[in-house]
């Protein structure tokens, strides 16, 4: 048995006794209140695996930085996973293939950090977002990084309504995507196989559901 089920377990079983001596006389609001309960510790509890399997990731990917760096980035990417709701694993794929997880890398077109956003795109998402522009050293904020890539890939998928397509106009820019549509022809789809792949591999190693 997990730490997760243990600690789930003897939380619910607290919460049972808790109910069952305060409201014994009403069998039925404590039903509700037991079932009530039971889906917040439940989801609590898949919280915390989420964020256990993304600390995972990130203790491979960042095992030479310091551990507050590494759980305060873990919070940071369930966060904006659950505002956009991304899976973490799509999310961390993109940070993969966009950087490799180097957070400092600039690319030759001139696309910054860890989820290489081009710094017009990053300009006008930081104002949807409300976040203070400072040019370069907001996208090279890891935090505001992913934030901003996170809500940009929710933007191209409400927009395109496809994955592949989103993850496509994300590495080659929505104008280019709708320009070849409109020719009928689809833009090279390998980036969003790369990604597909690698979300895969993340899916596979550390985000499979227990039984």
């Amino acid at each position: 048995m997990t730490r997760f089920n243990r600690f789930f377990i003897i939380e619910f079983l607290t919460i049972v006794f808790v109910f069952s001596t305060a409201f014994v006389a009403s069998s039925q609001y404590l039903d509700n209140e037991l079932i009530k309960q039971w889906d917040i510790l439940k989801e609590k509890k898949e919280a915390q695996c989420e964020l256990s399997n993304i600390m995972e990731v990130l203790n491979e990917y960042y095992a030479r930085k310091p551990l507050e760096f590494r759980e305060e980035l873990s919070h940071c990417i369930q966060r904006v996973c659950t505002e956009n709701n991304l899976p973490p694993a799509l999310l961390l794929a993109v940070i993969f293939t966009e950087s490799s997880f180097r957070e400092s890398v600039r690319s030759h077109r001139g696309a910054v950090g860890l989820m290489q956003l081009l710094p017009a795109t990053g300009y006008a998402l930081s104002k949807e977002l409300r976040i203070e522009w400072k040019g370069h050293e907001t996208l090279y904020d890891v935090r505001h990084n992913i934030r901003m890539g996170a809500y940009y890939l929710k933007k191209l998928l409400k927009r395109f309504n496809d994955l592949d397509t989103a993850l496509t106009a994300y590495n080659a820019g929505p104008t280019r995507v709708v320009r070849y549509a409109r020719k009928g022809t689809i833009y090279s789809q390998t980036y969003a196989r790369k990604v597909s792949k690698n979300c895969e591999m993340f899916t596979n190693n550390y985000f499979r559901i227990e039984s």
